[in-house]
């Protein structure tokens, strides 16, 4: 057919004149430097979980999702694409009961769904009620978590928050006021947002998680000590991250946190994720203030003497 040699001939005009336009611009160069390691980061990730993806359909479309709000702002979505089989089996191995649990900042729920599940599954084995609250701010996040939620058909169980988290949030339809979680999982950057809302953060999850209770937060792996990711990010991309002194700061928040609110701490890699997670587990104490003290860091007496690699 004629038309056929008609249209790729117009598609190569087309395409030739967008790259003499991309390359003119430097901010559309960063863009469509972004949009190609992006495509073979998904590529990766889709390899990592193909054969183990109960639905790789919607994990496709999560880590679209996350794709985007990360080229739009990668200083406030530390991701670049949907967490993987392997770092949702490291967090809903910490859920051993029906309980009280809390997620913030769960994104578009890739782990928030593995949990409900988790919880689903302890009900009917073990016959006692559980609560699972979701906090996400953003909007894009937030309508995709109700679509996917609305699925599992567990409306009296599971609660939906479009709000920030931080020291004036407050849970809602709690039986008793002075309930309290079992488990709060967060995957927020907390290295990445300002100081102020880190503490408000911090503060706010040691308000509301039990004595004994378990703290879990995810980072990308080395982000701790500012990381090859973060420096690669910085050069290549030519994009201006706050100095190392106020990260550093925040870091140091952190871990002065956990010596003063948890008694136990422990580590998992989990490397089969792009890019390569740490889990941290943490268990609360008896301690039900915190103070800002950023004169110490991470105790080795808190961390246990060996890394857990997945």
């Amino acid at each position: 057919m004629v038309i056929i040699p008609i249209l790729e001939k117009k598609i190569d005009v087309f395409r030739m004149e967008l790259k003499v336009k991309v390359m003119k611009n430097e901010n559309l160069l960063n863009v469509y430097k972004f949009v190609k390691i992006g495509l073979i980061i998904i590529m990766v990730s889709c390899g990592l979980n193909f054969s183990v993806s109960a639905d790789l359909t919607e994990w496709f479309i999560d880590s679209g999702y996350v794709l985007r709000e990360y080229v739009k702002d990668p200083s406030l979505v530390a991701y670049v694409t949907a967490s993987s089989r392997w770092v949702c089996d490291a967090i809903v191995a910490e859920i051993e009961e029906p309980c009280n649990v809390l997620e913030i900042g769960a994104g578009c729920g890739t782990i928030s769904t593995r949990i409900a599940e988790k919880l689903n599954q302890l009900q009917k084995d073990q016959s006692k009620e559980y609560r699972f609250d979701i906090v996400e701010c953003k909007e894009v996040f937030y309508k995709r978590l109700e679509k996917k939620l609305k699925s599992l058909k567990q409306d009296d169980k599971i609660f939906l928050y479009k709000e920030e988290f931080g020291r004036e949030w407050v849970p809602k339809n709690f039986d008793d006021k002075d309930d309290k979680y079992d488990v709060v999982v967060s995957t927020i950057p907390m290295t990445c947002i300002n100081k102020i809302c880190v503490e408000s953060i911090l503060d706010k999850i040691l308000d509301v998680l039990k004595p004994g209770g378990v703290f879990v937060y995810i980072c990308l792996y080395g982000a701790r000590s500012c990381g090859l990711f973060r420096s690669l990010i910085r050069s290549f991309f030519k994009m201006d991250f706050e100095p190392y002194e106020k990260y550093k700061e925040k870091i140091e928040i952190f871990d002065n946190w956990i010596n003063k609110g948890f008694s136990e701490c422990r580590s998992i890699c989990v490397l089969l994720n792009f890019l390569p997670l740490e889990v941290f587990v943490v268990k609360r104490n008896n301690v039900t203030s915190y103070l800002p003290d950023t004169t110490k860091t991470l105790s080795a007496d808190h961390m246990d003497n060996k890394l857990k690699v997945v």
